[in-house]
């Protein structure tokens, strides 16, 4: 179960290719907050993260929107609408400045006609997301809410830029549980009462907007075993 995750294809190419393809794309800076782009936009390039942290959303009928995913430095996206030739299904928001690479729909279509090694990679990439719906599906399954809530934060950690102090690691990806919530399918007093306990627990805590792991390998042992489940009854 990954809100956040390095599935960075573009990595896997050769160096001549990816220079090919960096020198190709042309270079975004955008503000904490600001949209980037919106469901039902044309899809007329992909993207690269190069700095920051970016939510893709879905928007709600009742004008909501519930995060799907957050793209952390190296992933691409917009791949799909590009080689589909359809809109956009989904709104992507700058979670903090953001800088990022961006490459035309015919840069795009140029490198992936002459390199068979990008429609190979972009291959294994749409694989492993399928594999990944699966996986998260099953997790829901498996899993108690409470062990769901302590697996996305420890994703969250994992994947944000700051370091280890000890145990204790600070998340820098923004999060609220109104959008952890909206991840994992539940309701906000849901999530707000499994958070709660693991405050009570100490393995968790929030200092400036900021959530913090205090405890990493503990929380990584709660969520392998039975204890998790009598923390939760």
């Amino acid at each position: 179960m990954r809100i956040a995750g390095l599935n960075n294809w573009i990595s896997e190419l050769a160096p001549h290719i990816r220079q090919e393809l960096r020198s190709r794309m042309h270079t975004r800076h955008i503000s904490a907050g600001q949209l980037i782009r919106e469901a039902g936009d044309p899809g007329l390039s992909i993207c690269q993260v190069d700095e920051g942290y970016i939510k893709l959303v879905a928007d709600l009928p009742a004008g909501e929107r519930a995060l799907l995913a957050v793209y952390v430095p190296g992933n691409v996206f917009g791949e799909t609408a590009v080689i589909c030739g359809r809109s956009l299904f989904h709104t992507t928001i700058a979670a903090t400045d953001v800088t990022l690479s961006a490459l035309t729909k015919a840069e795009f279509d140029y490198c992936y006609a002459r390199f068979p090694e990008i429609p190979e990679a972009l291959c294994r990439k749409f694989a492993y997301t399928v594999s990944s719906t699966i996986h998260f599906r099953e997790v829901k399954a498996q899993h108690p809410i409470g062990e769901q809530v302590a697996i996305v934060m420890l994703n969250l950690a994992e994947c944000s830029s700051t370091p280890y102090i000890g145990v204790s690691k600070e998340i820098d990806i923004p999060i609220t549980i109104a959008e952890l919530s909206a991840f994992l399918g539940v309701t906000r007093q849901t999530v707000q009462k499994e958070i709660t306990k693991l405050k009570n627990a100490r393995l968790i805590s929030k200092s400036l907007s900021r959530w913090k792991i205090n405890d990493i390998g503990k929380l990584s042992e709660l969520t392998a075993s039975t204890e998790l489940r009598s923390f939760n009854s």
